[in-house]
């Protein structure tokens, strides 16, 4: 199998994907005030080149998994996964949605107070392919900032 090469125009078209990400929300708890104070000041979101919320997923190109994912909203998060076109990504924002993505950690802080219940999902990655994690409860402003960065450097490398 040959590796293809990457053209100047395919960097160009990373670049440019990587620095204008429409963001669709998705989950509860804690993790949706953090959420919505991302897109205001300290925060700004747009200031690190990812929009603010979409409002539909067919618009999007992240998935912010916010606070738990109960059994009930399961059907409804694959739909929208679904629903994102190519290429997509998914970032676990909070302590019950890192928890359910990376199943090393346990503690309650970085686990949440939702986490190990007979409700909630126990490995979101089965569902979904988790690209990044924002831990905590709630998630600091600038961890957000920090994971958006990080997928942004993954994008402009390998698309």
């Amino acid at each position: 199998m040959a590796v293809a090469q990457k053209t100047p125009m395919s960097r160009l078209v990373n670049w440019a994907r990587a620095k204008s990400l429409w963001i669709f929300p998705f989950g509860e708890c804690a993790c949706t005030a953090e959420r919505t104070a991302s897109i205001a000041a300290p925060g700004d979101l747009e200031r690190w080149g990812a929009r603010v919320f979409s409002g539909v997923p067919e618009q999007a190109d992240v998935l912010l998994l916010g606070g738990r994912i109960s059994l009930k909203m399961l059907p409804v998060l694959k739909e929208t996964y679904e629903r994102m076109p190519e290429p997509k990504w998914v970032v676990a924002f909070g302590g019950c949605a890192c928890a359910a993505a990376d199943r090393p950690a346990r503690s309650p802080v970085q686990t949440g107070g939702f986490y190990d219940t007979y409700a909630q999902v126990q490995d979101i990655g089965r569902f979904v392919p988790v690209d990044a994690s924002v831990p905590g409860c709630p998630p600091r402003i600038e961890d957000l900032i920090d994971a958006i960065e990080g997928l942004q450097r993954k994008i402009s490398r390998n698309g």
